[in-house]
This record gives structure tokens, C-alpha cells and sequence, in this order.
């Protein structure tokens, strides 16, 4: 991460290790991701490169946290987290190159580069 760019993950405390579901299909960035959520305390990660694969995944392994990746070619990021946070309670962080494009108010986004 760059300098000038803080992020703070705080893990949601459900059992002892932490779950992420990284929602990213440049598998560079969600490399990256998954280092720095290391740093925090993430214990055990599974990556989805589509909507359908989050939204799955999501169900089965019930995440502490969620990156998602806003543009994904086979699908909207966007719409999966909303869905899985229908059905569960889930902290989200949207990384994105394009962070105004977000239209979910109380997401923390995080732009690319980072």
C-alpha cells in the first residue's frame, strides 16, 4: 500500500479465525489483499472472481469480511454484496478504480492503486 492510504480492518470477533471472502478477478490484487488482511489477523481467505462464486461462497463459509472488487467482467460486485448482506450481517470493503462509482453510502471504498 502506498503512503498516503491508511486502511484499518477491524476483524468482526466470531470465533478464533477470521474468514475473508475476497471478491477480486486480478488474482495480483486479490494476491495483495490477502497479504495485508494476513497482517490483521486473517487466517483463512476464499477468492471468488464472479458474482455467482461471492454469493456462493458467502453461503457456505459465512465471512467475517468482504472485498469486493466493484467491476467484475462476468457480473456487478456491487449486487452480490448487497445480496449477501440481505441474508447476513457482514463488514464490506469496495476496492475499486473508479471509487465514485459506488452507490452503496455506508461501504467504505478503497481506490486502486493502492
Amino acid at each position: 500500500m502506498s503512503d498516503d492510504v491508511t486502511l484499518l480492518i477491524v476483524p468482526s470477533g466470531r470465533g478464533q479465525s477470521k474468514h475473508a471472502l475476497i471478491i477480486e478477478d486480478d488474482r495480483l490484487v486479490a494476491a495483495a489483499i490477502e497479504a495485508e488482511l494476513r497482517e490483521v489477523g486473517y487466517a483463512s481467505f476464499q477468492h471468488a472472481r464472479s458474482s455467482k462464486e461471492a454469493v456462493a461462497g458467502a453461503m457456505q463459509l459465512r465471512p467475517d469480511l468482504i472485498t469486493a472488487d466493484s467491476q467484475l467482467p462476468s457480473g456487478n460486485a456491487l449486487q452480490a454484496v448487497e445480496e449477501i448482506c440481505g441474508i447476513q450481517a457482514v463488514p464490506v470493503i469496495i476496492i475499486t478504480r473508479n471509487p465514485l462509482a459506488v452507490t452503496l453510502p455506508q461501504v467504505p471504498t478503497l481506490g486502486k492503486p493502492f
